[in-house]
């Protein structure tokens, strides 16, 4: 082959890889990506591209300001295998109650029980699974704070008129102060306005108490308010058992500030107005203080009975109980006051 095909054919061959290789190279051209940000816009398109950009990612996680993860495992089961058996009087006094549990936490073993599993109106022990979500809440939000400053909703002024703060539409209350009022005087509206300010509404907050009494294992309880009204024309109560309050009891114990007010016999609010406790194991007028008192609170509907869910620190030993369906306050003080220290008593 002549010497000029030769290179006019290797020219031809030369120019074919040239264009291959053209054609497998990247594109440099900068892509264009769904709301970024071009780099000629003016301060006042970047103004409104921030604020898009805010309102698309609202519902990631905050990266600037780390929070405590919620603690999501299941309570740890109490021990039933080494019950004692009550004296005869304390045990004729049993008989009041529609159910109860007593346990000494350092071990997890019940001491005593009486239907402990078994669901009954529990009225205002329902608040301690607000309270419960309320602190939650708090640990998981940096903006939800004791001193955050909540608006009173027409919903929360309108609670039934039955052991309520008396809230009004557009007051203004912080948060700790509601907490005050539901946890010492026990007040209804103020339950229903914190639920609101959790889960934006009462409805919202019930679906999250019954969430969260799933994810924590228990197993009879069922909330329809946050504040355990009867709901309803048919007046449908919160139910739960004994063992379900004493659990939501133990997940209260490592917050400082709600055990404190379970324990405070008198709280003056900024309005002037002071809330009292209901809880007599304080040692309210002329009842003796019950030693070592740690928590937790009263309740009391029609349909409940006398409820009590208390907790009793001495000596490193701590015990916790509730009781639910007692005919009276004064029976239920008095079987709570003698369980406590029978509890205490050295065994032969």
């Amino acid at each position: 082959m002549p010497w000029k095909k030769i290179a006019i054919l290797l020219a031809i061959i030369a120019a074919i890889h040239a264009v291959i290789i053209v054609c497998l190279l990247p594109d440099k051209t900068p892509e264009k990506i769904p709301g970024k940000t071009p780099e000629t816009q003016t301060p006042g398109q970047e103004k409104n591209t921030a604020i898009n950009n805010t309102a698309e990612n609202k519902n990631l996680p905050e990266t600037k300001s780390p929070v405590q993860k919620k603690d999501t495992a299941k309570v740890a089961p109490w021990n039933y295998r080494k019950q004692r058996k009550l004296p005869p009087p304390l045990s004729r006094r049993a008989k009041r109650a529609r159910s109860g549990i007593i346990i000494d936490m350092n071990d997890r073993e019940v001491l005593w029980s009486k239907e402990p599993h078994r669901p009954v109106a529990v009225a205002s022990l329902t608040k301690l699974m607000t309270a419960l979500l309320v602190a939650e809440k708090m640990e998981r939000d940096p903006e939800f704070k004791w001193t955050t400053i909540l608006k009173i909703t027409d919903a929360a002024a309108k609670v039934e008129r039955s052991c309520v703060l008396g809230l009004k539409k557009d007051e203004l209350y912080m948060v700790g102060e509601l907490m005050q009022s539901m946890m010492i005087n026990s007040h209804n509206d103020s339950a229903a306005q914190l639920a609101e300010a959790v889960s934006g509404s009462v409805t919202a907050f019930v679906s999250e108490m019954n969430r969260r009494s799933r994810e924590l294992g228990l197993k009879s309880a069922n909330f329809n308010s946050p504040n355990g009204l009867p709901q309803g024309k048919k007046r449908i109560n919160s139910f739960a058992s004994a063992e379900d309050i004493t659990y939501i009891c133990e997940k209260l114990i490592p917050y400082d500030r709600i055990m404190k007010l379970c324990v405070t016999k008198a709280q003056k609010l900024h309005t002037g107005k002071t809330v009292y406790s209901h809880n007599n194991l304080l040692g309210r007028g002329k009842h003796r203080k019950v030693s070592g008192i740690i928590g937790f609170k009263t309740g009391f509907t029609n349909a409940a009975g006398c409820c009590l869910a208390f907790g009793v620190k001495r000596n490193g030993k701590t015990v916790i109980g509730c009781v639910t369906g007692f005919p009276s306050a004064a029976e239920r003080d008095i079987f709570c006051r003698e369980i406590i220290e029978w509890a205490y008593q050295k065994q032969k």
